[in-house]
């Protein structure tokens, strides 16, 4: 994160396949601060991920493995908005933030089966993932280190058109998650 200063910061993050930009602008409103901010995303496929049986694991509706299944080829984009209210018990010392959350991602892959020896099946597929819920965090600690815990909850929706031997196949899962974080924050001025 860095700020740009009025008020607004962005922020560039890297978690594993996913890259994430975001915008973010705070009003203060007397003791209380407002952020509104915007984010774009985006699911990179995993280059080294083209033979069957490389990729991660995968589980069917009983849990057990897909042998041989590869989903490296998993690519696509994320649009995000946080809206957070937050306010500083003690400058510099605690603060804590309130807010929702409400993000869409499409993504698309080349799901390759491998049969057996020589024998390998390629299902395209594309799909979408809608979530919307609530955040909660707060941060504590002294200039210039500050420990942050967040908790994220929310329902969301996955849905996918996968085609296999000439079957299109429409899979889909919803419900409700949980989703804890846990981050170190260093002021470097």
């Amino acid at each position: 994160r860095a700020g740009l200063g009025g008020g607004n910061e962005m922020g560039l993050s890297w978690t594993g396949r996913r890259v994430r930009g975001d915008l973010r602008h705070v009003f203060e409103l007397d003791d209380v601060l407002l952020s509104v901010g915007g984010g774009l995303g985006a699911v990179l496929p995993d280059l080294g991920s083209n033979t069957p049986g490389t990729g991660g694991a995968a589980t069917d509706a009983s849990g057990g493995a897909i042998p041989r299944f590869d989903g490296g080829s998993i690519s696509g984009w994320t649009v995000d908005v946080p809206l957070l209210l937050g306010t500083e018990a003690q400058e510099d010392v605690a603060s804590a933030w309130i807010g929702v959350h409400a993000l869409y991602e499409r993504f698309s892959a080349d799901l390759v089966y491998d049969l057996g020896p020589d024998v390998a099946t390629v299902a395209p597929a594309q799909g979408s993932r809608v979530f919307a819920g609530a955040v909660a965090g707060v941060m504590l600690g002294l200039r210039p280190l500050w420990a942050v815990l967040e908790l994220s909850g929310g329902y969301q929706r996955v849905s996918s058109e996968v085609t296999l031997d000439g079957t299109t196949y429409y899979p889909s899962l919803e419900g409700f998650t949980l989703t804890p974080s846990f981050a170190l924050v260093a002021d470097l001025d």
